[in-house]
């Protein structure tokens, strides 16, 4: 989805000369529509693309490629659409204290015993194994800005913990979601009060480590 999204926004800079509004009203596809599928927000329809490429002039050689891309984006989504089928996600498991953990999507990493920073940097190692080793370069793509390719470098080899917003982003990037997103942000913050012992008493389940 991320490199289509990339090829698309070279081709239509590189090939067209016409603006985002004058591009849907030529294609007939709605400016807001259009400009979702620009941002990669969502893969177009085949017939959506088809218009584009028609509006936009494109000619045989850079159309093609732009498709042999979709197609590829397209067979992505149909793969993890098949393990998603096969794999989704079961009911909480045991209950700890009154609460429950959810169990993590099949081979997903599961943080919930990490116990110090470092450790913490070994998950986070393990996740992106997890999300199929993608490159520093789809990381930061996939993150819309919120990631630098050398801050997951130094993120991945750290023995402290990383900063709150750049660990979200990275997990999110490596496709974690609610609710095993819940889980990292539980440690994240564990690991943080372990740092500020004062501050124990107003967090709540901070020091329990199962």
């Amino acid at each position: 989805m991320v490199e289509f999204t990339e090829v698309l926004q070279t081709t239509i800079s590189k090939h067209t000369p016409l603006s985002l509004r004058q591009l849907a009203d030529r294609s007939g596809v709605a400016a807001s529509t259009l400009s979702n599928v620009m941002r990669g927000r969502s893969l177009p329809p085949r017939s959506l693309l088809q218009r584009i490429v028609i509006a936009a002039d494109l000619d045989d050689r850079t159309g093609d490629r732009l498709w042999r891309s979709w197609e590829a984006a397209r067979a992505e989504m149909v793969r993890n659409s098949d393990q998603e089928a096969l794999f989704p996600d079961v009911a909480p498991r045991s209950r700890r204290s009154g609460s429950s953990q959810p169990v993590p999507r099949f081979g997903q990493p599961d943080p919930i015993r990490v116990s110090n920073p470092a450790e913490l940097t070994q998950a986070l190692k393990a996740v992106h194994v997890w999300a199929g080793e993608p490159s520093l370069r789809k990381l930061e793509a996939r993150s819309g800005g919120r990631l630098r390719r050398s801050s997951v470098s130094d993120m991945l080899r750290s023995t402290t913990l990383p900063e709150y917003d750049r660990f979200i982003a990275f997990l999110r990037a490596c496709g974690i979601e609610a609710p095993n997103l819940d889980v990292w942000v539980f440690t994240w913050r564990r690991l943080k009060a372990l740092e500020k012992p004062e501050i124990a008493s107003w967090m709540p389940g901070m020091w329990t480590v199962p």
